[in-house]
C-alpha cells in the first residue's frame, strides 16, 4: 500500500506562511504592513501571530481553495470537435 506523503508548513514564519497560502513573501509583508497580518521579531526574525491574525489568514485559505485552477489539457485534445 502506497504511503500518503505529508508536508508541513512553518506557519509562523514569513516563508512557511506564503508557501501554505501559495502567495509570494513579499504579499505577506505587505499584508503585515497593512496590518491585515500581525508578526513580532524574535531571535531576529519576523513570527507570524496567529491569535490576532488567524481570522484573515482563515478567509485567504478560503479564497486559495475556492480559487478555479485551470486543468491540464493535452494539446491533442484542445480540438476535440473534430472528432464529432
Amino acid at each position: 500500500m502506497p504511503r500518503l506523503r505529508t508536508i508541513e508548513y512553518d506557519l509562523d514564519s514569513v516563508k512557511g506562511l506564503a508557501n501554505f497560502l501559495e502567495v509570494t513573501p513579499s504579499t505577506i509583508y505587505r499584508w503585515i504592513k497593512n496590518g491585515d497580518v500581525f508578526a513580532h521579531k524574535e531571535n531576529g526574525r519576523l513570527t507570524i501571530t496567529h491569535d490576532k491574525s488567524g481570522g484573515f489568514i482563515s478567509r485567504k485559505l478560503d479564497e486559495k481553495w475556492k480559487r478555479h485552477r485551470e486543468a491540464w489539457v493535452p494539446q491533442e485534445l484542445e480540438d476535440y470537435t473534430r472528432f464529432r
